[in-house]
């Protein structure tokens, strides 16, 4: 078997599969893919007209301090908010949480406990 260089490997390797799958999932997509694609692109299209005229509509409109703060206040509890849920799953996994559950037997009771009676 001949060892490819590092570089060419993975090109092949990136042209192989990635684009075997790429095309055998674009000749796969149904028409309720189309339709949920649709209606997905239909709200964002009202999410983005609702936007502009939300903005223009308060165009003279003047913030007090204590908006600004508000508003900073909030950016900054949902910034907290993400980055703590974003880093549990991660202290989890490296903390032990994640491991299969082992069984603790007490080792005066390991002469009269099988597996079958756990």
């Amino acid at each position: 078997m001949k060892i490819l260089s590092a570089p060419l490997s993975r090109l092949r390797l990136a042209r192989r599969f990635n684009w075997r799958n790429i095309t055998f999932s674009a000749k796969t997509v149904g028409g309720a893919s189309y339709a949920l694609l649709a209606v997905l692109l239909a709200l964002l299209i009202f999410a983005v007209v609702i936007a502009v005229a939300g903005w223009h509509s308060a165009a003279g409109a003047d913030v007090p301090v204590i908006g600004y703060v508000a508003m900073a206040g909030g950016v900054l509890l949902s910034l907290a908010v993400g980055i703590g849920l974003m880093v549990l799953p991660f202290y989890s996994s490296r903390a032990g949480y994640d491991d299969p559950p082992k069984y603790i037997i007490p080792e005066e009771a390991v002469g009269k406990w099988t597996e079958s009676t756990l």
